[in-house]
C-alpha cells in the first residue's frame, strides 16, 4: 500500500485544524500546529512533509515569517498562504516570488484546497521524478 501524501497545516484557529483533519483524513496523513514555532518542532522531527499550507495571520511568528524559514530550511516542502486578505501586497507577493506555490482562500472550501493539493502534489512528484533521473544518469 502506498504512503498518503503528507499535509502539514498551520493556522492558530483551532477550529479550522479541527475541520480540516476531518475534511482531509482519508485522502492524506494530516499534520497540523497552532504556532509557526510548533511548525518548525514538527519539521525538524520529521522533514519529510510533501507540502504546508501556513495561515497568513497569526499571533507571534507570521506566516510570512514561516514560510521564509521553511523556504531556507525545508525548501522540498510545498508552502500554500491561506488567508482571508489576498488583495494584501505582501500576500501576492509570495506568491508570485516563489515563497508560495498559491495563496488560498479563507474561509477554505474543500474542492479548491483539494485540487490545489492534487496539483502541488503531482508537482513534486515529477520533481523527484527528475533528480532520480539526473541522479542514475550521473552515476553512469
Amino acid at each position: 500500500m502506498e504512503a498518503k501524501p503528507k499535509v502539514l497545516l498551520v493556522d492558530d484557529d483551532e477550529a479550522s485544524l479541527r475541520g480540516f483533519q476531518r475534511a482531509f483524513q482519508q485522502e492524506y496523513e494530516i499534520g497540523v500546529a497552532s504556532s509557526g514555532e510548533e511548525a518548525l518542532k514538527l519539521l525538524a522531527r520529521d522533514s519529510s512533509w510533501d507540502l504546508a499550507l501556513v495561515d497568513y495571520s497569526m499571533d507571534g511568528m507570521s506566516g510570512l515569517e514561516l514560510l521564509h524559514r521553511m523556504q531556507g530550511q525545508y525548501p522540498g516542502v510545498a508552502r500554500f498562504v491561506l488567508t482571508g486578505h489576498a488583495d494584501l501586497p505582501e500576500v501576492a507577493a509570495a506568491s508570485s516570488s516563489g515563497l508560495a506555490v498559491a495563496v488560498l482562500m479563507k474561509p477554505w472550501e474543500r474542492e479548491h484546497i483539494a485540487q490545489a493539493v492534487k496539483r502541488a502534489l503531482q508537482l513534486a512528484s515529477m520533481r523527484r521524478a527528475v533528480e532520480r533521473m539526473k541522479s542514475r544518469l550521473g552515476a553512469t
